[in-house]
């Protein structure tokens, strides 16, 4: 038994952080395995007070205690006491020096809170450590909780109610853990789980808070990387772009412009250039090497891109950690399209009135003030160079155009008006199709070939010099083609083609329309003459009529103007 008489109390200083855990259901259970603290550095220093007689001196003698041989226990369980009992006399010890002794005398290092400032006075009996200390804490209105290694000593006043919220880990699992690991003391540290909010409230002193919310967290933290390294399948609906390729055809050719899938795919296997490409079957095996790349990174543990047509959505199966990746960045390509409206106009003008739509073959010309043109010299017998301009009137020019018309000096062949996408290609086709027999040494077949005009063209918008207003920037492919009508022509059963072809950049503000051309070709008119009734007689009707044969040189032009679509969604 020690028996200690003093005025002024030995002083410990102690505070000893638990260990950073692991917060699975093991790591909480191992709270209760903590190796334990040594309490040299606690040890009390003598008394200069009274002496102290020790009744277990000769029991310590021949047992020795390492001092760093502390007991270990469950965090929030009741402390293992070590030692004789305790006896203490005081007319007036600051109570948190009594606390401290009683914690090294039975090897436990005790922290107090400095809101314990009473005095003790009186004596205390011998008897069970545990009893003791709860004889203590109901006298002075304090209250405790063991962490496992230090024992942590407050005032009743300063228990506090904390809510710890939940995302992953669930509430009601948390806390049986915690209530097997003997984390919670049913007295001074209880919690209780929130299903409704995922969360968990705790009520105790401080030391109760800190422990459970660390504990929590790093369960939490557990629970959100098993969960995040989980593969799942995430659906994302579009609004604006397409998901699966669009295709479609021209001339015996297949484009595809690539969907929101493709360009996800060749992002993360690099499969190759997100253009449309024009092509009506695979080269080189490429469908197998893109099967076979596809199959490699599935095994890889890369991510999964497909297509639902009927949702127009894009299905993604990944890690659950980098959805947010995708999501975003299919946010990012699913943006409302602008609108170009593209109206082009093909005209026939003889080449040797040209000129009156102020356009001079000889070298260059203004275009009575709405345009300049640039003229290349004539290439070989029966065309000339080819020009480009902008027009910056073409009502005026129309004009000039329709007068033409009217005296049969020009004419329009065709009008034809789309509305694209912005950045997105459109076609106008206005071909006609030859048929010829080709005959081998034992089966014939028949082949065709495709001439006419063709135009390729992408808009794009573009901020203009003026703030507010936009330019549609046009990269334009034009070919345009024929049958060679020639003596040696006629002759052979194989048509003769010939076909041109250009190819330009050009910026149009509003209002501005693109001519180009220059192509020369002859043609062939035919004109008739007769003598009303008397004409149409049999046999004798071709005495008043008169057929007339005329070759022309006939100049091919495109007039081409861009601009954004008003008046409809997205414009």
């Amino acid at each position: 038994m020690l028996i200690v008489s003093a005025l002024r109390s030995r002083r410990i200083a102690s505070l000893l952080a638990a260990p950073v855990l692991r917060a699975t259901g093991a790591a909480i259970a191992a709270v209760a395995a903590m190796p334990a603290v040594s309490a040299a550095a606690t040890a009390p220093t003598p008394s200069n007070a009274l002496a102290a007689t020790m009744a277990s001196s000769a029991t310590n003698a021949a047992n020795p205690t390492n001092a760093a041989n502390v007991p270990s226990a469950s965090p929030g369980a009741n402390p293992v006491w070590r030692g004789g009992p305790f006896v203490f006399q005081s007319a007036g010890t600051p109570l948190a020096e009594l606390l401290r002794d009683f914690g090294a005398h039975h090897g436990i290092p005790t922290v107090v809170s400095a809101r314990v400032d009473d005095r003790f006075i009186g004596t205390l009996p011998p008897g069970a450590a545990q009893t003791t200390l709860d004889a203590l804490s109901e006298r002075y209105r304090l209250s405790w909780y063991f962490n496992g290694q230090t024992l942590n000593i407050y005032k009743a006043s300063e228990a506090t109610r904390r809510v710890v919220p939940l995302r992953y880990a669930p509430p009601d699992d948390l806390l049986a853990h915690l209530r097997g690991a003997g984390v919670l003391h049913a007295r001074h540290c209880v919690a209780r789980a929130i299903p409704a909010t995922r969360a968990l409230e705790i009520a105790g002193v401080p030391a109760c808070i800190d422990t459970v919310t660390m504990l929590a967290r790093y369960v939490e933290r557990d629970a959100r990387e098993q969960q995040e390294s989980e593969e799942t399948i995430k659906i994302f609906p579009l609004k604006f772009a397409t998901a699966d390729d669009t295709r479609y055809f021209y001339r015996g050719q297949e484009v595809v412009v690539p969907g929101v899938v493709s360009v996800l795919k060749d992002l993360i296997l690099g499969a190759g250039p997100l253009v449309a490409t024009a092509a009506s079957a695979s080269v080189d095996g490429s469908e197998a090497d893109s099967a076979a790349a596809v199959a490699t990174a599935a095994r890889a543990g890369t991510p999964r891109f497909s297509a639902d047509p009927r949702r127009n959505a894009v299905i993604v199966r990944e890690r659950r950690r980098n959805l947010p990746i995708y999501g975003d960045l299919i946010a990012q390509l699913d943006v409302r399209p602008r609108l170009v409206d593209i109206s082009v106009a093909i005209i026939d003008v003889n080449a040797s009135d040209i000129a009156e739509l102020g356009v001079d073959l000889s070298g260059s010309a203004r275009l009575g003030g709405f345009g300049s043109v640039a003229l290349n010299g004539p290439t070989q017998e029966g065309e000339s160079g080819t020009f480009t301009t902008v027009i910056g009137d073409t009502n005026r020019f129309m004009l000039n155009l329709n007068a033409l018309e009217r005296n049969s000096k020009a004419r329009v062949l065709s009008r034809p008006s789309i509305v694209t996408l912005d950045n997105m290609q459109a076609v106008l086709d206005r071909s006609v199709t030859f048929y010829t027999k080709v005959a081998g040494e034992k089966v014939a077949k028949l082949e065709s070939v495709t001439t006419g005009s063709l135009l390729r063209v992408t808009p794009r918008l573009v901020p203009g010099e003026e703030k507010g207003r936009e330019q549609v920037m046009l990269t334009l492919n034009i070919e345009d083609g024929g049958e060679a009508r020639t003596e040696r022509a006629s002759r052979s059963e194989v048509p003769s083609i010939r076909n041109s072809s250009i190819a330009t950049h050009a910026t149009l503000q509003a209002g501005q329309s693109l001519l180009l051309g220059g192509f020369v070709q002859d043609a062939q008119h035919e004109h008739e003459r007769k003598i009303p009734l008397l004409g149409d007689l049999p046999f004798i009707g071709r005495l008043f009529s008169s057929t007339s044969h005329r070759n022309d040189s006939v100049m091919r032009l495109f007039l081409i103007k861009a601009e954004p679509a008003a008046g409809l969604p997205g414009a």
